[in-house]
């Protein structure tokens, strides 16, 4: 999954790699063109944090697409598919005793707002 993310975001950015790369000149506040070994380190650096910042907020919103695609590609194995279910059913429960719980609460609030009348 992060081979495929890398690759696709690598390939979008190479069309804007000349905005980009001002992008992380300003950030640095250096010239796009200096050859000094300390911006070189920051600007490296920097255009490597901006670039997974940038693309890990551009997938957010898609990402579960990326993980159909992926099931497709390696499907989970029997016993991937057994600890889900556990786990779906022990929330299931865990959901079922806090409205058991809440509901007892609500008709002792009732009760107690009955009495007070």
């Amino acid at each position: 999954a992060l081979l495929l993310f890398r690759l696709v975001s690598a390939i979008l950015v190479l069309p804007f790699s000349t905005q980009f790369n001002a992008l992380v000149a300003s950030v640095c506040r250096v010239k796009i063109k200096s050859k000094q070994p300390e911006d070189i380190t920051m600007m490296l650096a920097t255009s490597h944090t901006l670039f997974n910042l940038i693309f890990a907020l551009g997938v957010l919103p898609v990402c579960h697409h990326g993980v159909t695609i992926i099931r497709r590609i390696i499907p989970p194995t029997p016993a991937e598919i057994l600890r889900d279910e556990q786990k779906a059913a022990k929330k299931a429960k865990e959901a079922a005793a806090a409205a058991k719980i809440a509901s007892k609460e609500a008709a002792q609030l009732q009760k107690a707002a009955a009495k007070s009348r």
